[in-house]
C-alpha cells in the first residue's frame, strides 16, 4: 500500500530533490490524521522491517501516530532494522576502511600512529 499524504505545510524544495514529490503533488491528498486510524488497524500487532528504520522511519512514524491522538505501541513491537544487520555484516570502522581502500589488513589498529599513517 502506498500512500500521498499533505503535511499541511509547504514541502521542501531539498526533500522534493530527493523524492520528486511537491506541493502540487499532495494537495488533494489526505492529512495524515485522516489516514492514521486505518493505517494503525493495518498494522495491527505486526512488527516493523526496513532499513534505518530504527533511526528514522519508526521514531517519525510513532511521533505522527502521537500528534494524531494514537499510539502506536513500538515498545510491543519488534523492529527489524536491515542496516543494523548491514553494518555488522560489512563492518563501517577505519580497519574495514583500509582493507576496501587500501586493499590490506590495518596493522597496528588502535594506535595512534599506525591509525594517523592508515
Amino acid at each position: 500500500m502506498t500512500h500521498r499524504v499533505n503535511p499541511g505545510r509547504p514541502i521542501p524544495k531539498e526533500a522534493t530533490a530527493i523524492h520528486g514529490i511537491g506541493d502540487a503533488d499532495v494537495r488533494d491528498a489526505p492529512t495524515f490524521p485522516a489516514i492514521a486510524p486505518g493505517l494503525l488497524d493495518l498494522m495491527a500487532d505486526a512488527d516493523l522491517a526496513g532499513f534505518n528504520v530504527r533511526r528514522f522511519d519508526v521514531p517519525l512514524l510513532d511521533r505522527e501516530m502521537k500528534d494524531a491522538g494514537l499510539d502506536l505501541a513500538v515498545g510491543s513491537r519488534r523492529i527489524i532494522d536491515v542496516m543494523t544487520i548491514f553494518h555488522r555484516k560489512e563492518p563501517r570502522d577505519l580497519a574495514a576502511a583500509v582493507r576496501f581502500f587500501l586493499e590490506r589488513e590495518h596493522a597496528g589498529a588502535h594506535g595512534a600512529a599506525a591509525d594517523i599513517e592508515a
